[in-house]
């Protein structure tokens, strides 16, 4: 099941679900071609990890078309390599007026898995009962001044 909404003007909320994440990507090569999230198995141990950095993002787009198109591009990583996040944000204030950089600062991308088995292990994120919620900040992605990385294994 997919959905996406916009239950308010600043907010974005979609949700995915998968019966069986495993098969996601043995079936879809881009997943796997983009290097930005992986899915492994050794013996019973099942590992989902999100590594998102200046070599991969370009492949954001592929995976996600929508955001393929020239102003997400301009504010994005590629375009502001080496851009301090002072400037950056002076950049976003002239851009989108006083109030934006605060509203980039206050932006998070959270991502949140729920799975139906014992978690193992997780990085970057927090615990939840039913798996584990990653709260990205959305001035990390738009800068990528360093590596993202998260993941979580369960059996």
């Amino acid at each position: 099941m997919t959905r996406l909404a916009s239950p308010a003007p600043e907010v974005v909320k979609g949700s995915f679900t998968f019966r069986n994440i495993e098969e996601v990507f043995n079936n879809e090569a881009l997943l796997t071609k983009a290097e930005v999230m992986s899915f492994t198995r050794v013996d019973n141990v099942k590992s989902l990890k999100l590594h998102l950095d200046r070599g991969n993002f370009e492949h954001i787009y592929s995976l996600f078309p929508i955001l393929a198109s020239p102003v997400v591009e301009s504010f994005g990583p590629l375009e502001n390599e080496g851009t301090s996040e002072k400037e950056y944000l002076e950049m976003m204030e002239f851009a989108l007026g006083e109030e934006g950089p605060e509203g980039i600062m206050n932006s998070f991308i959270n991502l949140v898995i729920k799975i139906n088995s014992r978690l193992l292990s997780q990085s970057g994120g927090t615990i939840n009962k039913e798996g584990v919620s990653f709260q990205i900040p959305l001035i990390r992605v738009l800068l990528l001044d360093q590596p993202l990385d998260y993941s979580i294994s369960f059996d």
